[in-house]
């Protein structure tokens, strides 16, 4: 068995790779953290909170824009988006992330500490202690 330090960061970009992920390592009985984002990549606030918490949940990522069936399963309208998932996947939680509200545009990032916190306080809510 693969050890859960190990585990990366799964992708999940359609239907198909979404039943994998719910039932992946499911004999764990560990919750499951889906992060969607419109990025074109996974913000280090996600990876440093997915690893923190690599011993008592399983994470992935889904790009919102090669995702619309996810998108639309779970009604996403606001990105970033963290789906907190029970350890049987059959219910969830949802905790839309707004980056910070600045008056420029290009100001505004995922990547601050005030973001890291709530994802980490979200994982907390949902992780194995």
């Amino acid at each position: 068995m693969q050890a859960l330090s190990n585990i990366p960061i799964q992708r999940v970009n359609a239907a198909n790779s979404m039943a994998h992920f719910l039932n992946h390592l499911s004999h764990l009985h560990f919750p499951k953290m889906l992060f969607i984002t419109n990025e074109s990549s996974t913000p280090p606030a996600f990876k440093s909170a997915a690893q923190r918490y690599r011993f008592g949940c399983l994470s992935a990522v889904s790009l919102a824009e090669g995702s619309p069936e996810i998108v639309k399963r779970y009604d996403i309208t606001e990105f970033p988006t963290l789906i907190g998932f029970s350890p049987s996947g059959s219910s969830y939680s949802v905790s839309k992330l707004s980056p910070p509200q600045t008056t420029n545009p290009s100001d505004a990032s995922f990547d601050d500490v005030t973001a890291f916190n709530n994802v980490l306080e979200f994982y907390e809510s949902i992780a194995v202690p």
